[in-house]
């Protein structure tokens, strides 16, 4: 996993979401930390004992970046990912 060491924090930059698919993120570092905390996907992935869909992980990203539109978010995430469709790559900015 890519790590951006920052003066107090370590702040993992690329996040395996499961086997398939990997997400990254780009923006100010409190807003990544932030996003990395709340994501709940694996959470999600957890409850669900499956691996979540490509396009479940887009409407989640959306949906969570939406709620904080207008308060100044700076993230930015693109997620690679493969599934029994072929191949997927998204991007999700705030």
């Amino acid at each position: 996993m890519g790590r951006y060491i920052c003066k107090h924090l370590v702040v993992m930059k690329i996040i395996e979401i499961n086997p398939c698919m990997l997400s990254t993120i780009a923006g100010g570092v409190a807003d990544c930390q932030f996003w990395h905390r709340n994501e709940g996907i694996k959470i999600l992935l957890c409850r669900c004992f499956k691996a979540i869909s490509k396009h479940s992980l887009l409407f989640i990203e959306e949906w969570v970046l939406n709620s904080y539109r207008g308060m100044g978010p700076s993230v930015g995430t693109m997620t690679a990912g493969w599934n029994e469709k072929g191949p997927g790559l998204s991007y999700v900015d705030s």
